[in-house]
């Protein structure tokens, strides 16, 4: 009998400022990265790829980059996310078959049930299940639901600089659920927790609850604006302002000592966080969400960053890390890496199998062990 072949398959994350691969291959339903590159993004603005043709240029950097680290051929499959200022979240009916209502895409670029309503011009990205229904419920046809869409026009946009690099396109995905997969654990997603990207030129806030993606929002605001603030604030370049910010250290004590760079610095990012929690509050959500605020993102990677955060939210605040076998992969690869994590279960159907796993003596243990976790790390419930 001849030997199955294994997938190996690119995640793909398209930012404002960067372009992030992790090229991996998949092992019973598992992704082991095999490389991983980033290159400055071009072409792209606020999420949204503005020229195909000089996004597939930066796509085709980070991904011989990740090739050469790899040493392999190019994959000809890559899972592909998008976080745009352009995203939505949209009231829609649902016509679900018989059987397990899975809240997300299937492999083929679709809905796995078939939101209508939609304005002409939209394309669905990730279905939210009802409020009172729990993510992985099976519940009637044309089911009050609701979306979240992106203009067509972005999603052909950014398709279309992705096979330019010679990638096929197996499904785009929302930006925060393929964070969600990298970052937060099935704890967290399972009791509630909220994830927050600070990209380059957006910021999204999103609630991950009962396994599912239950609110979303994102605003057109982001780290960029720390280093653009710098360089005026300073009277130096941008390029000179980004090294400056990386080596700042955040305080959050409102002592007139500060220096110039820091008080401009966390003027900035005590904005992006009020804004956060007006986001938060705005969701009007009524379960608990005992697993605080999970960080992604370049600003969250500046010293003193959690406590800064969480003297503004007023909830626990953890900056996310990633563990791939024993070593640590740099945060900036979140996306990407949650990419080939989603594209994984969803080739090999792991996915399911995995979602299956939730009789309540299950749920009890992971809450246990989580509880535990977060104590021995010293934070707050």
């Amino acid at each position: 009998m001849a030997k199955k072949s294994l997938i190996t398959l690119a995640g793909l994350d398209i930012g404002t400022s960067k372009t992030a691969v992790v090229i991996a291959q998949v092992r019973s339903g598992f992704p082991q990265i095999l490389g991983s590159a980033e290159a400055p993004s071009i072409g792209v603005s606020k999420g949204c790829v503005t020229s195909p043709e000089a996004a597939a240029k930066a796509i085709l950097q980070a991904l011989e980059q990740a090739q050469r680290h790899a040493g392999t051929s190019r994959p000809s499959t890559a899972y592909v996310s998008f976080n745009g200022d352009t995203t939505a979240v949209k009231n829609c009916l649902v016509d679900l078959k018989p059987g397990r209502y899975s809240a997300g895409r299937n492999k083929r670029n679709g809905l796995q049930s078939v939101p209508a309503g939609l304005a002409e011009g939209d394309s669905a990205l990730q279905l939210i299940p009802p409020r009172d229904l729990p993510g992985r419920s099976v519940f009637e046809a044309e089911a009050g639901a609701r979306v979240v869409t992106a203009p067509t026009r972005n999603i052909k946009d950014i398709s279309k600089a992705v096979h330019l690099a010679g990638l096929k396109v197996e499904d785009v995905v929302f930006g925060p659920v393929a964070a969600g997969e990298a970052l937060l654990t099935t704890a967290e997603k399972e009791f509630g927790t909220i994830l927050i990207d600070i990209g380059a030129g957006t910021t999204s806030v999103s609630i991950f609850d009962q396994g599912s993606l239950r609110e979303t929002a994102v605003f057109p605001v982001g780290g960029e604006h720390l280093a653009s603030d710098l360089a005026i604030g300073l009277h130096t370049s941008l390029n000179q302002a980004v090294e400056i910010l990386s080596d700042c250290e955040l305080s959050g004590s409102g002592d007139n000592k500060l220096d110039l760079a820091n008080s401009i610095i966390e003027a900035r990012l005590s904005e992006i966080l009020h804004l956060t929690a007006s986001v938060i509050k705005s969701f009007q959500y009524l379960g608990l969400l005992p697993g605080g605020a999970v960080f992604s993102g370049g600003a969250p990677l500046l010293g003193g960053f959690a406590p800064f955060a969480e003297n503004i939210l007023q909830i626990p605040v953890r900056v996310g890390d990633i563990q791939v076998d024993g070593q640590p992969l740099s945060l900036t690869l979140a996306n990407a890496f949650g990419l080939v994590k989603y594209g994984a279960q969803r080739l090999t159907g792991s996915g399911l199998r995995l979602a299956a796993n939730c009789e309540p003596g299950a749920l009890m243990d992971r809450l246990i062990k989580w509880l535990q976790g977060r104590m021995k790390n010293g934070s707050r419930l």
